[in-house]
């Protein structure tokens, strides 16, 4: 038996040096990358040479988290997976950026010099003790002449004078020394973020029918990554829409950095659960002290996520040009210059915005001679946001970013403009005076749910002017969406109580108080202004209590939140007066806080 189990051991011995044999290493490049508000889906692919037998990859650079029920590994028809094992790597070779090499010689070189100074400061210290205890004149050099006597005191005074100079100024560039150390030192650490921290490592358990060299594609979720909006919002005057600019700030600590790679944005959450909520039957009972702990573990089960594949021309297609003569170009003109064929060439396809050809009389027309053979009108992308495409799903919104992105695996943003449209929008000047004396410039923006907007801070701009912030809730259930843009001093707003028409009586076991108000608005603008003006009046909620609106001057009421509205135009340099009262009737021996 004894004899047995040592076969056993030697065999499972020998099958684990050969798994170890067998197994061989890949890097997996990044393909695509969808980014989520939390999260994101990585593609990967990379090429293995696998024997006819089963066999262990390793692949090192992968995310240093991923959801394992979302990873999905695809290969040729010959090609079966067992089954893979994830863990972190943190053994491998840490690799230091350029940057980060530079900073660091820079570093050495300066901790040389200042070890040298260091050095020669010590000897100055030295040259000094010894300078110090020779200073005495001995009773035995009674030979000493005053001449002599002189001439060693001089010697000591400018020696000890130009010792002490030396070494205040080696003092003074060490301390320049150390301050330059300590900024390069602070920029290293902030190198190291985006190097210092390990990806993740993968080994697939595969079967292999043919040897050969095959493709494999890995796709998987992160929680490491995600982006979260927000806006410019740039209006030039009261009289046009305003520009409201989509921004994305996105980041991700993967432990890998991004490089060169295609992003896409999407407003998904993958990680929430997808079941609706189901009514049970209540039941009623006496209550009971019981503990509970819920904890809720996050799950992905039999997920799959679809990537829509970037389509990209690798040529650009001209109606028309076989009307052209072949020995004779047509005139290229890019951005209103007229450009050569070879530098025609260069341009990217990613970066035509559109193009445009003329023929004929219209060539001639614009181009003289010139567009004999016709004329082709290339306008380039501009901005980032000519690059993005954005697909309205039935649930979500994602923008495809078709320009490569850089982003480093620090968790520092890194900002993307993703649309920019012009928004209709009614332009009115609203003020709550019982509140404060602003008066506030407000866009008020009908059908606003078709922005597909999301709770985010918005940058404001007013005639090219920064003016604040405002922050942007998507959740409202209104019709119109009202944004804040500014505040405006020239229009002036004065709230007051008018003691003279406000009294209080006594009326048997009742006590009546009269409250009346009196609002000033005055447009110090050189153009009509449209002023909404808000105040209340108080709501009873006790029987006892009776609340009466004795004058409103004309406003918008609302009974069941004692709102008044006020809409009103105002000419440059006019003034107008609204004036409200109400009465509270209540018991005498009761006090309210009016």
């Amino acid at each position: 038996m004894r004899n047995i189990l040592i076969l056993l051991a030697v065999f499972a011995n020998i099958s684990f040096c050969k798994a170890n044999d067998e197994k061989s290493n890949a890097k997996a490049d990044i393909t695509n990358i969808t980014v989520y508000r939390l999260g994101a889906e990585i593609q990967q692919s990379f090429k293995a040479t696998v024997k006819k037998e089963t066999q262990f990859i390793e692949i090192s650079n992968v995310s240093n988290s991923l959801e394992k029920n979302s990873l999905q590994i695809k290969s040729d028809n010959n090609i079966t997976i067992l089954g893979f094992e994830f863990s972190n790597s943190f053994l491998g070779e840490e690799i230091k950026s350029f940057e980060y090499q530079k900073l660091e010689d820079s570093l050495n070189k300066i901790t040389k010099a200042a070890n040298k100074l260091g050095s020669t400061l010590t000897t100055l210290h030295d040259l000094i003790t010894v300078l110090n205890s020779n200073k005495e004149i001995k009773g035995n050099q009674s030979g000493l002449s005053i001449t002599e006597l002189m001439k060693l005191m001089d010697y000591y005074k400018s020696k000890s004078i130009e010792l002490k100079n030396e070494i205040d100024d080696i003092n003074e560039k060490i301390i320049k020394i150390n301050e330059v150390a300590k900024k390069l030192k602070d920029q290293m650490a902030e190198e190291k973020k985006k190097n210092t921290q390990k990806g993740g490592k993968l080994i697939i358990q595969i079967s292999c029918s043919i040897s050969g060299t095959y493709d494999f594609k890995i796709n998987y979720l992160t929680p490491n990554a995600s982006w979260q909006p927000f806006y410019d919002i740039k209006t030039q005057n009261i009289n046009s829409p305003f520009d409201l600019i989509y921004k994305a700030k996105i980041s991700q600590t993967t432990g890998i950095d991004w490089n060169q790679v295609k992003l896409k944005l999407s407003t998904a959450l993958p990680n929430q659960f997808g079941n609706a909520p189901i009514l049970q039957t209540w039941f009623l009972q006496y209550a009971e002290p019981i503990a509970r702990l819920n904890k809720i573990v996050p799950l992905l089960e039999d997920r799959v996520y679809k990537m829509v594949p970037q389509q990209l021309n690798e040529s650009v297609m001209i109606r028309g040009s076989r009307t052209l003569s072949a020995s004779e170009e047509p005139l290229y003109v890019v951005n209103g210059n007229v450009m050569s064929k070879d530098d025609f060439k260069n341009i990217s396809p990613q970066s035509i915005k559109s193009i445009n050809v003329l023929k004929g009389k219209d060539a001639t027309d614009l181009y003289g001679s010139r567009g004999d053979n016709g004329v082709i009108i290339i306008t380039l992308k501009d901005e980032l946001s000519d690059y993005v495409t954005v697909q309205d799903n039935t649930l979500t919104t994602v923008y495809d970013i078709d320009i490569p992105f850089d982003i480093a695996t620090n968790g520092k943003d890194q900002i993307a403009t993703l649309q920019i449209q012009k928004v209709d929008a009614k332009y009115v000047f609203l003020s709550i005076p019982k509140l404060n004396d602003n008066v506030y410039l407000v866009a008020q923006v009908a059908n606003w749910n078709k922005l597909n907007l999301l709770d985010g801070e918005a940058n404001l701009f007013f005639e090219n002017t920064y003016v604040g912030k405002t922050e942007i809730t998507a959740t409202s259930v209104e019709d119109t969406f009202n944004l804040t843009l500014a505040t405006d001093k020239r229009i002036l707003i004065k709230r007051e109580k008018l003691k003279d028409f406000s009294s209080t009586q006594f009326l048997s076991s009742y006590k009546k108080e009269i409250f009346t108000y009196e609002i000033t608005v005055k447009n110090n603008k050189n153009q009509t202004a449209s002023i909404t003006v808000k105040d209340q009046y108080p709501i009873s909620s006790n029987k006892e209590i009776e609340v009466e609106l004795l004058e409103n001057n004309n406003a918008s009421i609302n009974t069941e939140t004692g709102e008044l509205t006020w809409q009103m135009q105002l000419q440059p340099n006019e003034q107008k007066k609204i004036r409200f009262q109400y009465s509270v009737k209540y018991p005498k021996d009761k006090k309210l806080n009016l």
